[in-house]
């Protein structure tokens, strides 16, 4: 009877949950970025947030995060403002950075600037002028001017062109349009037309305000009319005849997914796709709302990129991973992806360290969207070897050809591809230029990655011994070098004594890079026998382990010629010892 009754207990308590709140899950890499959007809508709202579960039960907040389960109150959705909410999470999310915006700061500093270089002047209304010109521009005046607005910001740009010579003027027509802007009706309408066509467009079209007839149509009206109606009109229902094939919920609303760019399905078009014909891959409209949500989830990295990290273990850990603020920075560079790539591994890093699962990295431009999986593997390695990737972060290397290799983009684009960096230190030791001290020991902080990548999953200690053994073998080739000019060993040799070292050791290092990459032992030895002979030096007993396989020839042949060319420092090797990177 006790459990009868506590059964009984549980079914009441998940009816009247159900009753209260609607529940979604995390699901695929793009329903996960509009539940990360839609939140962001919930915390604009200022909507309550409980992290209890019971309180839920209870109906006490509006809504809670508990794991992968998103519990929103239906009673807080019927009362909101939804199309509105919208509309400001998503300036606030992408209006700062949008051209619209830069366009008026433009604007804020001509007409306040003093003393201005004609080029300089002419180069910022040449800009002004073709942004404001613009088609979402222009549409987005009428729509304004159509609901009684007096808005002269086109007329103001046509006498902008027609006196370009006269400053004074220019200055007043600017400073007319600034007053226009100062409406808190206009700047929304103008920052929401660019936000449209520049971020929500790559990710949903032909629909609401997207559709192409409704282009002069206010913004928030079609936003209503396509997806908060919609949504309110099922917090009354209990059943309908479609199940959303997201979230399970019975609904009376037959919605498909056409309208989302790349992923979506046309159910009216694409029949023969379905069983006998007959479509079933409808949605509900929360989960339509949901997906309008979508560009939100993603962080702005570039010109027109974005990107979503899909570590969906938890909401809250979707949530962190994604969250803008720790990107602040807009990154503009020709290695953007490698940066955000670093920054967002070292998050998750500091997120969970005790147990590394892999995620999805989806990267979306103008064109479509496309997938890295960082696996757990290298997630192993970026956490055992992140002080040497610290080091190496702000390395490039000049090539004979004048080109760059950016020395942590490449190594991080090997760990995450399960490639080895044999091919990357060859590359970097055979372009013996001009090539700074300390290339060479950031060679080095990329071979003890190397060995790390190879040997983190082996037992009894063998990476670890491979450490020391590269750090053996660099030091046996550092008092070489020393040797060989006749230095104190236990000085830092001074430039003039570095030029002297590199000259009498080209022709050496040369042959050892060659014979070393190509796996041939024999001249390797060769040339090592005949360096200490010469010198009347017991050769170090470090060489006998190059003939146990190829990986211990590389790794040991590599350090002792980064070794040669002045890369050991002793300070490394007794850090090591210490386990810093262990």
């Amino acid at each position: 009877m006790a459990t009868k009754k506590s059964t009984n207990k549980n079914v009441k308590e998940e009816n009247s949950l159900e009753n209260k709140y609607f529940k979604v899950s995390l699901d695929t890499f793009l329903y996960n970025a509009g539940i990360v959007g839609f939140i962001q809508v919930l915390e604009k709202s200022g909507a309550s947030e409980s992290k209890n579960i019971e309180e839920v039960k209870n109906g006490i907040k509006d809504y809670c995060i508990d794991r992968q389960d998103l519990y929103v109150s239906k009673k807080f959705l019927k009362k909101a403002d939804l199309s509105q909410l919208y509309i400001d999470s998503m300036i606030k999310k992408f209006g700062d950075k949008s051209t619209i915006s830069e366009t008026f700061k433009n604007i804020d500093y001509l007409i306040n600037k003093k003393d201005i270089e004609e080029d300089e002047f002419n180069e910022k209304i040449d800009a002004i002028i073709y942004y404001l010109s613009s088609a979402s521009v222009k549409t987005g005046c009428d729509t304004l001017q159509s609901k009684g607005l007096k808005i002269k910001i086109q007329e103001n740009i046509n006498n902008i062109k027609k006196n370009k010579k006269d400053i004074d003027k220019i200055k007043k027509y600017l400073k007319e349009i600034q007053n226009d802007y100062k409406n808190k009706e206009v700047k929304q309408t103008l920052l929401m037309k660019n936000i449209m066509y520049n971020k929500i467009r790559l990710f949903w079209e032909n629909k609401s305000f997207l559709l192409p007839v409704n282009s002069k149509n206010d913004l928030k009206e079609e936003f209503y009319k396509s997806f908060e109606e919609p949504l309110k009109s099922i917090i009354e229902e209990t059943k309908g005849k479609y199940n959303c094939i997201t979230c399970g919920m019975e609904t009376s609303n037959n919605m498909d997914t056409t309208f989302l760019f790349e992923v979506g399905v046309d159910t009216n078009r694409k029949k023969s796709a379905f069983w006998n014909c007959n479509p079933d891959s409808f949605i509900c409209p929360l989960c339509n709302f949901i997906y309008a949500c979508s560009p939100m989830g993603f962080i702005e990295i570039g010109n027109n990129n974005l990107v979503f990290v899909n570590y969906n273990d938890s909401i809250e850990y979707l949530m962190k991973m994604n969250a803008s603020e720790e990107f602040k920075e807009n990154i503009k560079s020709k290695n953007e992806k490698y940066l955000f790539y670093n920054k967002i591994i070292q998050k998750i890093l500091s997120i969970k360290t005790k147990e590394l699962n892999s995620f999805q990295v989806i990267t979306r431009n103008d064109k479509h969207y496309s997938s890295n999986i960082i696996g757990k593997d290298a997630l192993q390695v970026i956490q055992t070897r992140k002080s040497d990737l610290k080091f190496i972060s702000s390395f490039s290397v000049k090539t004979s050809n004048d080109e760059y290799i950016n020395m942590f983009e490449e190594c991080l684009d090997n760990i995450l591809n399960f490639r080895n960096q044999w091919f990357l230190i060859f590359k970097v030791l055979k372009n013996d230029n001009k090539n700074s001290r300390v290339i060479y020991s950031v060679l080095f902080s990329i071979l003890q990655i190397q060995i790390t990548q190879k040997n983190i999953h082996k037992e009894g200690g063998i990476m670890k011994k491979k450490i020391h053994l590269s750090y053996f073998a660099g030091k046996s080739g550092d008092e070489m070098r020393k040797i060989i000019i006749g230095a104190n060993n236990d000085i830092n040799l001074s430039e003039e004594e570095n030029k002297e070292a590199d000259n009498k050791l080209r022709g050496l290092v040369y042959q050892l890079i060659n014979a070393v990459y190509t796996n041939n032992r024999d001249i390797f030895f060769s040339n090592i026998t005949r360096l200490y002979t010469g010198m009347n030096i017991s050769i170090p007993t470090i060489f006998t382990n190059i003939f146990e396989d190829d990986e211990y020839f590389k790794e040991i042949g590599f350090a002792y010629i980064l070794g040669l060319k002045g890369a050991y420092e002793k300070e490394k090797e007794n850090k090591n010892e210490q386990g810093e990177n262990q």
